[in-house]
């Protein structure tokens, strides 16, 4: 809960451009204290979220399809006011997690951030999926009954073999980011389907979607787009399209698992208490120079702030796994020698 901020969307449901939140934080920086207790509107919209939510949905039938049983983690937090409703509605036999938010507890061991209980319950429940929400519940990832963890990869890959088959009246291309699994990209090639690349973050992949006429887009961590729905992420209207991809490509979300085969890749995060210039970070841009120099034909390194916690994250990935385990760990002891709490 320390980690909440705040998110502002423009009247097309869109992320507000960077340039406009330091135009806001600027203006708000600028004001003097409020006097008095500010006028605060409030729109119950609730029940229009909830038929949104249904009329997303279609036919879809709990009691129909590869999946019947689920398990759903709210992260003690939004999704634990509309998503048990929307599942039971949808009569699905379903078993919760992450539902009792205090105001503190969000994301504590529960989510998508920490989805090890998640895998756990699944297996143990006999499932035949499991999803997992974060805190605002804009993202979602899901299990399959095996336990394996499907991210946002493999909603891009279910949701693009359902969405842009042959005759698709929408652009052929899905747009990821640097964090994206090159296994991902590859497979999309082979489907005939075009791959783009953005910055981390929703409202560049957004931004992307809507310059090439994209209908799917996201990220690995789960923040998934389906324009054609709305223009921002909403991990239970995710949930809602992955079930009925996985309904209408007649496949359980294991077999979906298997049809994305994946680089190794590992992302570490470390907690800093300063963020130095990146650029400048001469020892650091050695170590990035020589990898990319010896292994930059089939492997990926990136090294990028988190934009709401005060970390940095370094993921690498490569088509030989002894790459990652001999040549990470160098560049996270530099980082952590220098800026590490």
């Amino acid at each position: 809960y320390l980690d909440n901020g705040i998110k502002l969307f423009n009247r097309m449901g869109e992320k507000i451009s960077e340039r406009t939140e330091r135009l806001i934080e600027h203006h708000f920086a600028a004001v003097s204290p409020l006097g008095g207790t500010p006028e605060i509107s409030r729109i119950d919209g609730s029940a229009r979220y909830h038929a949104f939510l249904m009329q997303a949905a279609g036919d879809l039938d709990g009691g129909d399809g590869p999946v019947h049983r689920l398990v759903i983690d709210c992260a003690n937090g939004a999704a634990a006011t509309f998503a048990p409703d929307v599942f039971a509605e949808l009569g699905f036999d379903f078993h919760l997690l992450g539902n009792q938010p205090d105001g503190r507890n969000i994301n504590h061991g529960v989510g998508s951030t920490s989805p090890a209980s998640l895998q756990e319950m699944v297996t143990a429940r006999r499932a035949d999926l499991g999803i997992a929400f974060d805190g605002d519940a804009d993202r979602m990832v899901w299990v399959d009954p095996r336990g394996h963890l499907l991210d946002g990869d493999h909603t891009l890959l279910a949701l693009a073999s359902s969405l842009l088959g042959e005759g698709s009246p929408h652009a052929r291309v899905v747009v990821g980011t640097v964090m994206t699994n090159l296994g991902l990209e590859l497979t999309l090639q082979k489907m005939g389907i075009g791959f783009c690349r953005t910055d981390v973050g929703d409202r560049f992949v957004a931004r992307e979607m809507k310059r090439l006429k994209a209908i799917i887009g996201g990220e690995p961590s789960g923040h998934t787009i389906v324009r054609t729905w709305q223009p921002s992420g909403d991990g239970i209207l995710s949930a809602l399209m992955v079930l009925n991809a996985l309904r209408g490509l007649g496949i359980t979300a294991s077999e979906l698992y298997d049809r994305l085969p994946r680089f190794p890749q590992k992302t570490v995060s470390i907690r800093v208490r300063e963020r130095r210039d990146l650029a400048g970070w001469e020892a650091l841009q050695r170590l990035l120079r020589r990898f990319h120099e010896d292994h930059g034909k089939n492997s990926r390194l990136l090294v990028r702030y988190s934009g709401t916690e005060a970390k940095i994250r370094v993921m690498m990935e490569s088509s030989d796994p002894m790459v990652i385990e001999k040549k990470l760990d160098p560049i996270l002891r530099e980082i952590a020698s220098q800026i590490g709490e």
